[in-house]
């Protein structure tokens, strides 16, 4: 078999990989081996393609990955899930009490445990806010106001 025709293959295999994973890093190897697969036309010494592979791979990955990676990324990404009610405000619905392991909120309709961020903190009376610091498990960290 033909090294280019090996080239393009090894260039396929990365394509398909970048198309089946997430980030933006197989790409330049794949940019490489077709530039290896262009210089086995003129040049058929195997060792001398394959540090040329390696070669454009890892410059064009060190000097473009950041580059890619400031306009692939969203700069104001938004929590999903639970993770979306850390900073909301939540109404106690049970004394929040660090000595008696007691402590109930309310947030969205929904009713959690609540322990405070830190031992410091005195207990919260029934219908005072708090607000969500963390979530850790099926409870949620929380501080006074």
């Amino acid at each position: 078999m033909p090294l280019w025709q090996i080239w393009l293959i090894a260039a396929v295999v990365w394509f398909v990989g970048e198309l089946l994973t997430e980030g933006f890093a197989l790409f330049w190897f794949a940019v490489g081996s077709l530039a290896a697969m262009v210089l086995s036309f003129f040049v058929p010494n195997w060792i001398i393609q394959f540090s040329f592979f390696l070669i454009v791979s890892f410059v064009l990955f060190i000097f473009t990955r950041p580059l890619t990676q400031k306009f692939f990324e969203s700069k104001n990404k938004t929590q999903s899930n639970i993770y979306s009610l850390v900073g909301m405000k939540a109404k106690v619905t049970e004394s929040i009490d660090r000595i008696n392991g007691t402590g109930k909120v309310k947030v969205n309709g929904e009713t959690w445990k609540a322990v405070f961020e830190n031992d410091e903190e005195e207990a919260a009376p029934v219908g005072s806010e708090v607000i969500i610091k963390a979530i850790d498990g099926v409870k949620l960290i929380v501080s006074k106001k």
